[in-house]
């Protein structure tokens, strides 16, 4: 989006509220990072992320790129509170489904 930003794909007067979400997705992913311990797998050694961490990066990622704006703003909110969100978690398991890992 920042590149789109820019070349003037995106409107000037759009600039600040892409800045705040891409801001926030940061603070999301960052908090379910955090998390990724109770999943049994060190997400990074010596700052260098691992195989493991890469399957549930695209598992995970590929599972909000498919949220509606509404899902999305449920799951935000629900994180700000720091209220359950197991709900929210994605089908399937990342560790045996076939993940396209691009680390």
């Amino acid at each position: 989006m920042q590149h789109d930003m820019a070349d003037g794909r995106i409107p000037e007067d759009k600039h600040a509220a892409i800045d705040v979400d891409i801001v926030r997705v940061r603070e999301i992913q960052e908090y379910a990072v955090s998390k990724l311990d109770k999943l049994g797998f060190i997400p990074a050694i010596e700052g260098k992320p691992t195989e493991e961490y890469w399957k549930w990066f695209r598992w995970w990622d590929s599972y909000i790129k498919g949220l509606s704006n509404e899902e999305w703003q449920i799951l935000d909110n629900k994180i700000r509170k720091e209220e359950d969100v197991s709900s929210y978690r994605p089908q399937g398991n990342w560790r045996i489904e076939n993940v396209e890992v691009n680390a």
